[in-house]
């Protein structure tokens, strides 16, 4: 049994297309005793010695205000590049958890363009340090009572078709983040 292998056009896209037929295309069998190669998989690129390492170093909360539903906590975080090489601009993020399922809110940093989350101007040296204050802002429409607040250094929240990594590969991917719990918010 063969197999006849036509091209069609679906929406603008063009797919292969395999359909059984007798004896058109010979297609031979490859005997079982035949050795095949393991390949080897890497979950991801396997970073350099020498690279960045940003991790949050200091996260402090303030006083939560309310005004309505809308709830803005003073929030300081400082994030140090540990590793041995300069780290590419990144952006800093902060979520919120309520009902045990974590929620993206506005980090608002006096000075920075973008109202959601705070990036850094420029590369981050090795043993540098990078302070992020600002006003952590969400609506408490689920009318929590606490909530824990996560800030995590290179962060895509908010981003497509991005590497796993985000912006800044580094010697680890898994020490990005830490949490503040328990804040209350009555």
């Amino acid at each position: 049994m063969g197999f006849t292998i036509k091209l069609a056009s679906l929406l603008g896209l063009w797919a292969v297309i395999a359909s059984p037929v007798i004896a058109q295309i010979n297609i031979p069998r490859i005997p079982r005793s035949t050795p095949f190669p393991r390949p080897t998989i890497y979950p991801r690129p396997i970073p350099l010695s020498g690279s960045p390492d940003l991790i949050i170093e200091n996260f402090n909360v303030g006083t939560p205000r309310r005004s309505g539903q809308r709830i803005e906590i003073p929030v300081t975080v400082t994030v140090k590049n540990r590793g041995q090489a300069s780290a590419n601009r990144f952006k800093l993020a902060i979520d919120y958890t309520a009902e045990d399922r974590e929620f993206v809110g506005s980090f608002k940093v006096p000075g920075e363009s973008n109202m959601w989350y705070p990036f850094t101007d420029s590369e981050l040296a090795a043993g540098e340090s990078k302070t992020f204050r600002g006003t952590f802002i969400f609506n408490n429409r689920r009318g929590i009572s606490s909530t824990d607040l996560t800030a995590k250094a290179d962060s895509c929240s908010g981003d497509e078709f991005m590497p796993g990594y985000c912006r800044v590969q580094e010697s680890s991917e898994t020490n990005n983040t830490r949490t503040v719990s328990g804040i209350s918010l009555r």
